[in-house]
């Protein structure tokens, strides 16, 4: 009887061993299964961003070329050539519909990986978006010195109309120059932000 005790004993001991081993190669299996399907997802993602970055590049790329289309044909050679300091008689009629794409969201400029691809775009944006406000500005101002003038000339005008001229004259002078800087800042930015695309 106790051989047969202890014929079942190894028996049990081999089968029981064999078992843990069993058990051992199934939960090893289960982990190299889910590192591969994690490594899976992994890669899965990681090109799904890479989508999202080259989406987010197109984006940027489309609005500084859409930028640079509306400014080369309305306005840049203009200025370029413009005697600012007498009063920048620039309307830029297309001003409005630019500023109005720039109004975008740009926090997803801090999904760009380089760092010196952030900076030159928000830097673009930036300098693009101010100097965008300053030809609005200006819009207004010419439309303002356009009646005013009009009205200067018509025997009804005030005194103070004619001052209210004078000062426009003054601002639109004072504007024209700070908007020829900004031009060539804005050239120079606009370089920096092509060398991305």
């Amino acid at each position: 009887m106790q051989l047969i005790d202890s014929i079942l004993s190894i028996a049990n001991l081999k089968f029981g061993i064999a078992t843990i081993a069993f058990l051992l190669i199934v939960l090893w299996s289960m982990k190299v299964i889910r590192k591969i399907r994690e490594n899976i997802l992994r890669a899965r993602i990681f090109k799904e961003e890479l989508k999202r970055i080259e989406n987010l590049r197109e984006n940027y790329k489309q609005d500084i070329t859409t930028f640079l289309n509306f400014y080369r044909a309305d306005i840049s050679t203009k200025l370029a050539e413009s005697k600012a300091e007498n009063g920048l008689f620039i309307f830029w009629s297309g001003a409005e519909d630019v500023y109005k794409k720039f109004e975008s969201d740009t926090s997803q400029i801090n999904k760009l990986p380089s760092q010196e691809e952030r900076i030159a775009i928000r830097s673009f944006y930036t300098e693009a978006k101010a100097f965008l406000d300053g030809i609005l500005y200006n819009n207004y101002l010419l439309k303002k010195y356009q009646y005013l003038h009009c009205k200067v000339k018509t025997t009804t005008a005030t005194s103070r109309e004619v001052i209210e001229v004078n000062d426009v004259t003054e601002q639109m002078s004072t504007l024209g120059t700070q908007l020829q800087q900004q031009h060539h800042e804005l050239l120079n930015s606009l370089q920096s932000a092509r060398a991305y695309f």
